[in-house]
């Protein structure tokens, strides 16, 4: 029996692009919410960090599954749709916040100033994302769901490859 939260995806339940994409916006929020939560109720910059790092892992595994993955099949038809620049743009400020935040030590003068900015920024590029780009994709004849397990697939090798590096 499946007692955590996560969905069980298979081969045969796996999410398409889209929900795949949303879900870990929905995490990446949550982390970004809990972060706030710890910030105000005063806990040490170890613990701030520790969170920082997972969400950082997060983001860095969405990016790359986004930019290896979904945006090379997609382009076409965001191009069509006059959204490709605009979405290209995102991704690198996307990019540039995940890298600042990389930048980031616990202890730094302003540092949670710059954590809840650089939330911002990246629930503001979630957003955007969202509404511009996924109804897009799931308005064509992309299918959805053999991108959706291809990600699926990346991700995973992805999470892998940060696990043997942490350890």
């Amino acid at each position: 029996m499946n007692t955590d939260q996560t969905p069980n995806l298979t081969p045969t339940s796996a999410l398409d692009a889209v929900d795949l994409l949303k879900a870990d916006h929905q995490k990446v929020r949550g982390l970004f919410d809990q972060l706030d939560a710890i910030t105000k109720q005063g806990a040490s910059d170890e613990e701030k960090g520790a969170l920082v790092d997972q969400i950082r892992s997060e983001l860095s595994v969405h990016e790359s599954v986004e930019n290896e993955v979904f945006f090379p099949a997609v382009r076409e038809t965001l191009r069509k749709k006059d959204v490709l620049q605009e979405a290209t743009e995102d991704q690198e400020e996307a990019g540039d916040a995940i890298q600042a935040l990389g930048d980031l030590k616990p202890g730094d003068s302003g540092y949670d100033k710059k954590l809840s900015e650089l939330g911002s920024k990246i629930a503001a590029h979630a957003a955007e994302e969202e509404r511009d780009v996924f109804p897009q994709v799931k308005n064509s004849n992309i299918d959805t769901e053999a991108l959706g397990e291809k990600m699926s697939a990346r991700k995973e090798e992805l999470k892998q490859e940060l696990d043997k590096a942490a350890h």
